[in-house]
């Protein structure tokens, strides 16, 4: 069964429970749930997660219920689920504007919680609305997918590879209509993606699909490593929760807070689509381990602009050295907190040493050490 169950007061979340199984075009069984607002699918190529976003939007047949809401989605015709799918190639109506396409969704609404016109600027749509889908790039057909998809206010959104056409600058703006949407509409999304930055800067939960199954599901800081350990990457990542204090012309830094108290500079003035980061709000900043160094000792004369005092949670030794993860210190994360607690998922970085290294500056478990980085290193998605 498939069960979206929405929000009936604020403060309760929306949970999605999976239950089901198909042998067309692939065999899958799939059981997994999440309260997450989006939810991340990994997997290795041919996997089966086109599939199984497929069969929730009804195009593919899949046995046992598949419940929104207590609805069973089986006894439906697929244009009347409360399921909408961005795929990376977009059908559109080849011989209707995007601006007729959109009417026609919202004639299909008798209540309305999204405002359609903030939707289009978000989406960065305004220019399109009177072109046919012949005439526009690849990038601009998803962000016309993406504005009617989200148009029609649906209960779960689907998004196949939704984002592989967009720069950076336009993904932010997007990113923040999709997170805008679906918190006003108390609905969900899955998010498939081969960028896990994508996945890394929007997802709370994550699948990690494989054999045939859920082998994974959870926190999206986990799940992307455990991810990443399958695959022997050559480098991790890691994602820290952050509030953007403001930026600095003279220096051309931008500065952010870390949960713990501690500044982090990023290089220039963070990006601001649609309208400026405002003083406090909330981004996420992603930084891949080889960008990252330990010292002993603070780092002030040098053009490493962000030195972090850190205590050592965990060594892992991997094929190209070790993996060592830290936490940043501070008095707002207690002492016995670990990297494997929830509460340190998004405030753990993770930083590749050799072993050489590991052996030279005697790094071990619990020892307070000094994270170094260069400016240019993080990520900004807000």
């Amino acid at each position: 069964s498939v069960s979206v169950v929405s929000r009936q007061r604020k403060g309760r979340c929306t949970m999605l429970k999976i239950d089901i199984s198909l042998s067309t075009p692939i065999d899958l069984s799939i059981r997994a749930k999440s309260s997450a607002r989006i939810i991340g699918l990994l997997g290795d190529s041919g996997s089966g997660k086109t599939t199984l976003l497929r069969a929730l939007a009804g195009l593919v047949s899949a046995k046992g219920t598949l419940k929104v809401n207590h609805t069973d989605l089986n006894e439906l015709p697929t244009h009347q689920r409360s399921v909408a799918m961005v795929a990376q190639e977009p059908l559109l109506l080849p011989h209707w504007t995007i601006e007729q396409q959109l009417e026609q969704i919202r004639k299909k609404l008798s209540v309305f919680s999204l405002d359609v016109q903030e939707l289009i600027d978000m989406c960065h749509c305004r220019t399109l609305l009177m072109k046919l889908p012949r005439q526009l790039s690849g990038g601009q057909r998803q962000r016309a997918s993406l504005l009617l998809a989200l148009a029609g206010e649906p209960k779960l959104l689907l998004l196949d590879e939704a984002f592989s056409g967009l720069d950076k600058f336009i993904k932010l703006s997007i990113f923040k209509a999709l997170n805008h949407a679906l918190s006003k509409l108390e609905a969900q999304a899955i998010l498939v993606s081969h960028q896990l930055q994508d996945i890394q800067a929007l997802a709370q939960d994550c699948w990690l699909l494989d054999n045939k199954c859920i082998q994974a599901q959870g926190a999206m800081t986990r799940v992307i490593q455990a991810y990443q350990r399958k695959q022997e990457s050559d480098s991790f990542s890691s994602v820290v929760e952050s509030k953007y204090i403001g930026y600095q012309k003279e220096s051309d830094l931008s500065e952010f807070q870390l949960a713990c108290g501690q500044i982090i500079y990023t290089q220039g003035q963070a990006p601001q689509p649609i309208q400026p980061l405002s003083s406090d709000q909330r981004c996420r900043l992603i930084v891949s381990s080889d960008d990252l160094a330990l010292s002993l000792k603070p780092v002030d004369m040098s053009s490493l602009v962000n030195s972090i005092e850190v205590k050592v949670e965990h060594i892992e030794l991997c094929r190209y050295g070790a993996l060592v993860f830290t936490l940043p210190c501070s008095n707002h994360i207690p002492e016995n907190a670990s990297a494997n607690d929830t509460a340190a998922d998004m405030n753990t970085l993770v930083v590749q040493v050799t072993q050489s290294s590991l052996k030279r500056l005697n790094i071990e478990k619990q020892q307070r050490l000094y994270l170094i980085a260069k400016a240019s290193a993080f990520s900004l998605y807000s």
